[in-house]
């Protein structure tokens, strides 16, 4: 949350200023993070926030774009048909670690999924203020690229359906580790 957060508020303060206030954020906290904290953090973020304690599913059906830290939240909002921005950051031992053990062309689960880069992934020094209001404020406006998202969660919605859904996703993960894992030992 130290490394996401205080980027998140940031890139919403810009979006706010570039839609002329005309905007709201919701931000679902999960049971595992400390209301005080969060508290803490967004006190002297000067943008329309709103904390709701858990309920995330039903934040992101009343959002109209989502910014969403990696993980299973991605899927989420995809098979919801919430359009997002997935950002992802971490210390930089950490990635220098993980990117020389696991060397993949896409992290986000939607891009996993899809085989295609359907959502933006702004990660480590990629994720700024700034290309993270971009990309939002792109998002938020691009009527047709909005709609191929939302087509393309039908589509994986509807092959998820159609196949038992943790298989799909192990096979999804495995094609992805093999096609990055040039260069790695075995």
């Amino acid at each position: 949350m130290n490394y996401l957060l205080p980027v998140f508020l940031a890139a919403s303060r810009l979006v706010e200023k570039e839609l002329e206030g005309n905007v709201r954020f919701l931000m679902p906290l999960a049971h595992t993070i400390p209301r005080s904290m969060v508290d803490g953090m967004t006190s002297g973020a000067s943008i329309p926030l709103t904390l709701i304690e858990g309920r995330s599913r039903q934040v992101l059906r009343a959002s109209d774009a989502a910014i969403v830290a990696s993980g299973t939240a991605t899927l989420e909002a995809f098979l919801l048909g919430i359009p997002q921005v997935v950002a992802y950051r971490t210390s930089w031992l950490n990635y220098f670690l993980g990117s020389r053990i696991i060397k993949v062309p896409r992290v986000s689960l939607p891009n996993i999924l899809t085989g295609r880069d359907v959502v933006d992934e702004l990660l480590q020094e990629n994720l700024t203020p700034e290309s993270l209001a971009r990309s939002l404020l792109e998002l938020f406006r691009d009527e047709e690229r909005k709609k191929e998202y939302r087509q393309a969660g039908e589509e994986a919605l509807r092959s998820l359906r159609g196949q038992e859904a943790s298989g799909l996703a192990a096979r999804a993960i495995l094609d992805t580790l093999k096609s990055g894992s040039e260069g790695v030992p075995a």
